[in-house]
């Protein structure tokens, strides 16, 4: 973009570097100082701020319920998607050769490998996040899913504004996960899945 008379946000080291400060856009663009608000100068986003600026860097936001942020606040999303696996052992593959390569990847149950794969293998199987206390949460609400992306009023991926979309790759999802905890065995009782019209759609990253 066109950096003419944009701001310059200020940042959390020597107010140049790192991340962007409260004030300066690091959750809610409504907290930008006045003279900003009122010019609609924002600054640009750099690369760093495209991965870290997305408004809910703490955790899961429920932009329908959170007191204060029905109507109010406002963030920048940008979602960072990586390379879609339609096979467990090539997701396993990566995990024991790519970057933070572990070895142990091509055995260890999915849950074990990496945060992010729990994060899947509960959301697939619809465990939430209270099974598991110190992992990764997901975002869990109560009713289907093709309501909950309906009335979602927070940025999603355009990939799941597709309702076909969002069923078919739920169902090979949950499918990937069953096959591969019947081999490599789960973290979790077997027993324990419940219903999937409960969980989001997530991906083999």
């Amino acid at each position: 973009g066109d950096p003419t008379e944009r701001i310059v946000p200020l940042r959390t080291h020597l107010r140049r570097y790192g991340e962007r400060s409260h004030e300066y856009g690091a959750h809610d663009y409504n907290r930008y100082p006045q003279h900003v608000l009122e010019t609609q100068k924002f600054p640009l986003f750099s690369g760093r701020d495209i991965r870290q600026v997305m408004g809910s860097a703490e955790g899961p936001i429920n932009y329908l319920e959170t007191p204060g942020q029905e109507d109010t606040a406002a963030f920048g999303v940008a979602f960072h998607i990586h390379n879609w696996f339609n096979d467990i052992e090539v997701t396993r593959n990566k995990y024991a050769t790519y970057g933070h390569a572990r070895g142990d990847a091509l055995y260890l149950k999915l849950s074990d490998i990496e945060g992010d794969l729990d994060v899947m293998v509960r959301c697939a199987r619809n465990l939430g996040n209270d099974i598991n206390p110190g992992g990764k949460p997901y975002y869990e609400h109560g009713g289907d899913v093709e309501t909950f992306w309906q009335n979602f009023r927070g940025s999603r991926p355009i990939f799941f504004m597709n309702q076909t979309y969002v069923r078919e790759r739920h169902a090979l999802i949950q499918r990937i996960v069953a096959e591969d905890e019947a081999k490599y065995g789960s973290r979790y009782p077997l027993s324990t899945t419940k219903s999937s019209t409960t969980s989001i759609p997530m991906t083999l990253d």
